[in-house]
């Protein structure tokens, strides 16, 4: 999912949403974790670390988050709805012109090898290649059962999921990259929590590197002047992945149509002189895709018990693709914090 410039746009209007994250805020929670964020961390940097580089970025956030004290929950994309299909087809379109693209440059670096502009452009090209695939989501899954940590199958959208669960009280935070999960209704959550694992391992900011912000949905409205229900219509109008684009549309324009006619979907859209039923039905449901449903049935899950035999047979399978020397020790980490953990949480309680 994505809301193109609705972050940029949230920061000049309502810059008291964001608070810089901190060790405190973490410690002790139950945290909910969109699972392809993780692997697209890790999948990003697979041309220079390696073939197993998502499974030891997961490894990594599980034994930092375990040393905190918190519980992780896992939540995997579900089958994305049909309205998302063709936003799905233009990505992957423009994929494969940057892969074009790229093939091209490799070819100039075999000529000219010592050609540093090509290299550098070799390199942007392969982060913006990287893909999350199918077999790397059921790895994960067999690691998650294999360590002991909780994993859920959402129903759709992942930050749908994770939305629900911070409304329900099932887990106090979440860490996604998407702010898509506050048109969800998630009261908050954590972007760039990468960077705080980092701040904590290096023991203090690292130059250069964007620190970890939770952004507050409630002060996102207050900053805008309007309701919820007015900020899934006008983030619907600015462009969502399950309706076409309004042209010459964004956040700021959608945000004054909504301030100057109304909240509700069919006035904007008699003021827009949009009469066409099936955009209006579109756009419908592409609401009802995004805004909170607290009357939805949505899946429980368990910590699952350590599993040696799934982990080897993991490693089993992945012995070909690359060194598991850094995955093992990982998993080690976990174990041993594991143990510790509920030690840990009565201290901290």
């Amino acid at each position: 999912m994505g809301i193109p410039g609705l972050i940029a746009f949230l920061r000049k209007k309502a810059p008291a949403a964001f608070k810089r994250a901190t060790a405190e805020d973490l410690c002790g929670k139950t945290v909910g974790i969109d699972l392809s964020i993780t692997l697209y961390r890790g999948a990003a940097t697979s041309y220079k670390n390696g073939a197993l580089s998502h499974l030891e970025t997961l490894a990594r956030e599980i034994a930092w988050l375990l040393e905190q004290g918190c519980k992780p929950v896992y939540v995997i994309d579900g089958e994305a709805p049909i309205e998302k299909a063709e936003e799905a087809r233009k990505r992957e379109e423009g994929k494969r012109v940057v892969e074009k693209r790229l093939d091209e440059l490799m070819s100039q670096l075999d000529n000219s090898p010592g050609n540093g502009g090509v290299l550098d452009a070799v390199q942007k090209l392969q982060r913006q290649c990287f893909r999350v695939t199918p077999q790397m989501r059921a790895d994960a899954k067999i690691f998650l059962d294999g360590v002991g940590i909780s994993c859920v199958m959402a129903p759709g959208e992942a930050e749908r999921c994770l939305a629900h669960m911070m409304r329900s009280g099932a887990v106090e935070m979440a860490f996604t990259e998407d702010v898509d999960i506050l048109v969800c209704g998630a009261p908050s959550y954590v972007k760039n929590s990468a960077s705080l694992m980092y701040e904590m391992e290096a023991g203090g900011p690292t130059e250069g590197r964007l620190f970890a912000e939770r952004v507050i949905l409630q002060d996102v409205l207050e900053g805008l002047q309007i309701s919820y229900e007015g900020f899934v219509t006008m983030s619907v109008l600015a462009g969502c992945d399950f309706a076409p684009k309004l042209p010459r549309f964004g956040p700021a324009t959608a945000w004054k149509h909504v301030k100057r006619w109304s909240e509700d979907m069919d006035v904007c859209f008699d003021n827009l002189k949009i009469e066409e039923q099936v955009w209006r039905d579109r756009y419908k449901k592409a609401v009802a895709l995004l805004r909170c449903d607290d009357e939805a049935e949505w899946p429980a899950w368990k910590i699952p018990a350590p599993s040696a035999d799934l982990l080897e047979g993991l490693y089993e399978r992945l012995r070909s693709e690359g060194s598991l020397t850094v995955l093992r020790a990982y998993v080690e980490r976990i174990v041993s914090e594991e143990c510790e953990r509920p030690k840990k949480c009565l201290r901290q309680s």
